[in-house]
C-alpha cells in the first residue's frame, strides 16, 4: 500500500511533463469570445465568456440623446460623451472619445424605468440590448471572485494599452480575462468630466439608499476592482451580461 501511494504522488508531475512534451498549455481564463449586433443602432460589440458569465467586452455606446455635462439629474435619464458639450447625437458619435469609450449614463438612464435589483441574474434589461441585462452588484462580485478577488482581478480585466497617462504605462493590465476595461473616466455630479486614462467606473443595477447606487471602480494606480456607491447623477460606463449562459450565438 505504501508503494502504491508513492507511485501515485508522481502522477501530477508525469502529466505535466507529458503536457509540455506535446506542446499543450494550461487552458486560458477566456473560454469563448465573439461578436453580436445591437438591433437598435446596428452597432457591433465584442463579447467574452468568463467563468459562468458572458459579458460585453466593450463599453455600451447606445446613444438615444446626449446631454451637455452641466445637465444632471438623479431621477431623469441623462447620456454623456466625454468632453462633448453639445446636444447633437450625430456629432457626438463622430468624436474619437465616443468611438473609444462609448457613453456615460446616469443611473436613471441605466435602469430605463426599472427598479433596483440585487438578484442573480438581475432581471433588469435597462439600457442593455435585447438578450442582455444590467449586472447586479452580486453579478459583479461573481466575476471578480472568479478572477482572483478584489485585489487581483483588475489587472486581469484592464486593457493592455491606454492606462498610460503622463507617459507612464505601468498602469496597464494584462487583459487575460478578455474583459478589456478601458480608462474612460466619468461625468461627475458637479457637471465636469474627469479621469480619462486613470479610471474605469461601471454601474450595477443595485441601488443604495434613496440617492445612490453601487458601482465597480478600476484604477490606474492599482490592480484591484473596488466597490463603492455614488450619487445617481454620476455618469459611468455600462457593461451588460447575456441573459442565458449558453455560448452558442
Amino acid at each position: 500500500m505504501k508503494d502504491r501511494i508513492v507511485f501515485h504522488s508522481y502522477l501530477p508531475a508525469l502529466a505535466l511533463f507529458l503536457m509540455l512534451l506535446s506542446g499543450c498549455t494550461q487552458p486560458s481564463e477566456v473560454a469563448v469570445s465573439g461578436k453580436f449586433i445591437d438591433s437598435r443602432d446596428n452597432r457591433e460589440y465584442k463579447w467574452v465568456t468568463i467563468g459562468t458569465q458572458t459579458w460585453m467586452a466593450e463599453n455600451l455606446a447606445y446613444l438615444p440623446s446626449v446631454n451637455p455635462p452641466g445637465e444632471g439629474s438623479d431621477s431623469v435619464s441623462c447620456y454623456y460623451v466625454y468632453r462633448f458639450f453639445d446636444t447633437d447625437v450625430e456629432k457626438a458619435k463622430s468624436t474619437s472619445l465616443y468611438k473609444a469609450y462609448g457613453v456615460f449614463y446616469n443611473w436613471p438612464a441605466v435602469l430605463n424605468g426599472a427598479d433596483s435589483s440585487h438578484t442573480v441574474p438581475s432581471g433588469i434589461q435597462g439600457i442593455c440590448p435585447d438578450g442582455w441585462h444590467l449586472p447586479s452588484d452580486e453579478e459583479w462580485e461573481i466575476l471578480i471572485q472568479y478572477l482572483g478577488g478584489q485585489y487581483m482581478a483588475g489587472e486581469k480585466m484592464k486593457s493592455v494599452k491606454g492606462w498610460d497617462s503622463y507617459g507612464d504605462a505601468s498602469g496597464n493590465g494584462s487583459n487575460t480575462s478578455g474583459f478589456n476595461a478601458l480608462p474612460a473616466g466619468s461625468r461627475n455630479n458637479d457637471g465636469m468630466f474627469y479621469t480619462a486614462g486613470f479610471d474605469a467606473l461601471f454601474w450595477s443595477s443595485t441601488g443604495f439608499g434613496d440617492y445612490c447606487a453601487w458601482n465597480r471602480d478600476l484604477g490606474y494606480s492599482h490592480n484591484g476592482v473596488y466597490r463603492y456607491y455614488y450619487n445617481r447623477q454620476y455618469g459611468f460606463s455600462v457593461r451588460c451580461v447575456r441573459d442565458e449562459q449558453s455560448t452558442e450565438f
